[in-house]
């Protein structure tokens, strides 16, 4: 196994940082590459070959070599391209590993696993890998059942908004066979659980939903609620004035 010399460029962009390149080298099974990433996020790499073979990314390290001359490498051995035949290939590295611990070391190095000859280019990048935000939701939870409200009336619960960003509630309403209108799902907040928003304003500032409404039919909505306060006071209005209406209401969290 050889070491493969690469020529160093220093470019400038936000920074400085470095291009590694060699082109139409010949190299032997299991030669092997260091490239300086030093302290940036990413790393884009283009390989060319003429043959069938593998690039792995064999190890990491955190200084280019001990005081006796030897690598330091922590041990990786992922493969990052995969060559069935001639060709050629792109890739930015945190695309193509299954963790992303190896992004936080300055020195890469790969290894070639066949022999072939190679073009090669990898230079650093100064965006960082995006940002995955997995939601996680819990189970969902029935607060109402078969409730009944009268006219011009309302059942409500409360909403703890701590460790979560936003409640989604789902209404079930049966309508009377006599009744004119329908139900609505109002939000009040509130930082203290004790003083929420006036039930005029809250409306003003578009926190509530309606179902649809035909009498003697039953209709369901699925309303999704923000949290952004503490606490969300969540009201089931009976907008008829003179027939009750019967609800199902179910509650889930989201993180």
């Amino acid at each position: 196994m050889a070491e493969i010399s690469v020529n160093l460029e220093e470019r400038v962009g936000l920074g400085e940082y470095p291009v590694a390149s060699v082109f139409g080298k010949s190299v032997s099974a299991d030669d092997a590459l260091v490239v300086e990433k030093r302290d940036y996020p990413d790393l884009m790499i283009y390989v060319k070959v003429s043959d069938a073979c593998n690039v792995v990314l064999e190890g990491v390290s955190g200084a280019l070599r001990k005081p006796d001359g030897s690598y330091a490498k922590i041990s990786v051995n992922e493969t990052i391209m995969s060559f069935s035949a001639a060709g050629e290939q792109r890739i930015k590295l945190s695309e193509v590993l299954a963790e992303d611990w190896p992004l936080h070391f300055p020195y890469l190095h790969l290894k070639f696993t066949a022999a072939t000859t190679i073009d090669f280019v990898a230079f650093p990048t100064t965006s960082p890998p995006p940002l995955t935000i997995k939601s996680e939701r819990v189970e969902p939870e029935r607060v109402l059942s078969a409730q009944t409200i009268d006219a011009a009336s309302l059942a409500e619960f409360t909403v703890s908004g701590e460790g979560y960003s936003a409640v989604v509630v789902t209404v079930r309403a049966t309508y009377d066979a006599s009744a004119t209108s329908g139900v609505r799902v109002r939000w009040l907040y509130s930082p203290d659980n004790s003083n929420f928003d006036s039930v005029e304003d809250a409306e003003d500032a578009g926190y509530y939903k309606d179902l649809t409404f035909s009498a003697g039919e039953t209709r369901q909505r699925t309303v999704a609620i923000p949290l952004l306060q503490k606490y969300t006071k969540v009201q089931i209005v009976n907008l008829d004035g003179s027939a009750s209406v019967t609800v199902d209401v179910w509650k889930t969290l989201l993180r």
